[in-house]
């Protein structure tokens, strides 16, 4: 056998390569983290906030699973259109000041838009991660996942953010939502309870240099790059419409548009869309799409079928995504951001086409950044910066 000293690798070299002095990244240097920091079984209706993220490392996100069991004599059980997905009735993440950064939501439905059609993820489906569905004949019982997102950019940690202070905690705020909201005319001699169950995810920050003495990055590339997904409504009626979005000023990421019916509801009818649809940037026309062209362009991005709806890998009734992150072989998830879209206060961003039917609004989630640097520069993918 050899000796130890032959096996070495030699002086000028190190498992980065040929030169020895380069920055270590970020994502090699770092290690996962998770771990749970929240466990409650609760009536319906319960309001479990504020709840203290643990601070650690880098936050990356947060997940959450929810369990609902015990329930009793509900044989008229009739879920809602969105149910169990709107198990939450209000459902928000606030940053260390208090702003928030992920909602607030008044229904956790919109979580499970963003988890499926965000980017954070290779497919995932709500409806396909350990799921349960309450159906006449299961007393209410269902369970389901949620992931709340941090970090942008998997291929590098842009977007996680330094939680290091438990004086100043990151907070999760998280309502349960009513027996008639999951239910609709289920009826029960004893409601559900819910047990409620959350963990971090995290990156664990990085000793200044590795086992061979390299140099680290110590933080994630662009650190303070901050993403946000916000709600807004706009009233609209059937007819031909031009909906102004008042979300501006960043860098938009994405647009999920959910068509609203009576009492605000998700509308279900696909035909009360406008098709085609089109999207104006300062006059600029940036989308002018068919109803099954869309479809067909969700299913490239995300696997969904466009031949059925509500139902595992399946598309969702009157939703539809305009998004900004396809410009990596069509790999969403890990954008290299050429196409996240620039905007001003000033910016003109406009939704318009010719609806029908009983619609009633347009529920648009807005996922827009604010970049601490540069995000784009050469390098930011191997983060050497």
């Amino acid at each position: 056998m050899p000796a130890p000293s032959a096996l070495a690798p030699p002086a000028s070299r190190s498992p980065q390569g040929q030169n020895a002095k380069a920055v270590v990244p970020f994502i090699r240097a770092a290690k996962k983290h998770r771990e749970p920091f929240f466990d409650q079984t609760n009536a319906l209706g319960t309001a479990l906030s504020p709840i203290n993220i643990p601070a650690y490392g880098f936050l990356r996100g947060v997940w959450i699973r929810v369990d609902a069991s015990g329930g009793a004599g509900a044989a008229s059980l009739a879920p809602t259109a969105d149910s169990p997905f709107n198990c939450f009735q209000f459902m928000g993440l606030f940053d260390v000041n208090g702003a928030p950064m992920y909602g607030p939501f008044g229904s956790s439905y919109r979580a499970f838009e963003i988890q499926k059609y965000g980017a954070y993820h290779r497919y995932l489906d709500g409806r396909q991660n350990d799921f349960l569905a309450p159906v006449t004949g299961n007393q209410g019982a269902f369970r389901v996942w949620f992931y709340v997102p941090v970090e942008l950019v998997r291929r590098n940690a842009l977007g996680s953010l330094a939680n290091l202070n438990a004086a100043a905690t990151y907070k999760l705020q998280l309502t349960l939502n009513s027996s008639a909201a999951l239910y609709g005319a289920g009826t029960f001699t004893t409601a559900p309870t819910v047990r409620v169950r959350c963990w971090l995810d995290a990156w664990a920050q990085p000793p200044a240099t590795d086992l061979l003495g390299n140099m680290t990055a110590q933080t994630p590339i662009a650190h303070g790059t901050t993403q946000f997904w916000s709600e807004q409504v706009y009233p609209i009626g059937a007819g031909q419409q031009t909906v102004r979005l008042l979300r501006v000023g960043l860098y938009l990421r994405m647009l999920i548009v959910t068509l609203l019916g009576a009492a605000g509801a998700r509308d279900v009818t696909d035909t009360d869309w406008a098709d085609p649809v089109q999207l104006f940037l300062d006059g600029f026309e940036l989308v002018n799409m068919s109803q099954n062209l869309l479809w067909t362009e969700l299913y490239t991005l995300y696997n969904v079928t466009p031949n059925s709806t509500e139902a595992a890998n399946a598309r969702d009734s009157g939703v539809y995504v305009f998004q900004f992150v396809d410009d990596d072989s069509s790999v969403v998830g890990n954008e290299e951001r050429n196409r996240y879209l620039p905007t001003l206060q000033s910016s003109r961003l406009e939704i318009r086409g010719s609806f029908s039917g009983a619609v009633t609004g347009l529920s648009v989630l807005t996922n827009d950044v604010a970049p601490q640097g540069d995000i784009f520069a050469a390098g930011t993918d191997n983060s050497t910066i």
